[in-house]
């Protein structure tokens, strides 16, 4: 999901480009590929950057202890 999320992200940076360039000049930095790279990056970027997050917190919960969360179930007579 953050794959995509990123990716989509990636497509609406390619217009800041064209704003963000004087007029005649190319207003991608590094050629016509760049509006193809840039969201396939974000999207890859996305995908990696949150499993490695996930992963570097469960080692560090592992370590020094996670969130503890307790669920009880209660019915309607609970509330009464």
């Amino acid at each position: 999901m953050f794959g995509a999320l990123y990716f989509i992200l990636g497509l609406l940076v390619i217009p800041m480009f064209f704003i963000g360039a004087s007029h005649g000049e190319s207003p991608f930095p590094f050629g016509a590929w760049f509006p193809v790279v840039v969201p396939l990056f974000y999207g890859v970027a996305g995908y990696l950057l949150p499993v490695g997050a996930a992963w570097l917190y469960n080692v560090l919960a592992g370590w020094i202890g996670g969130i503890e969360l307790v669920l009880d179930e209660k019915g309607p007579e609970a509330a009464a």
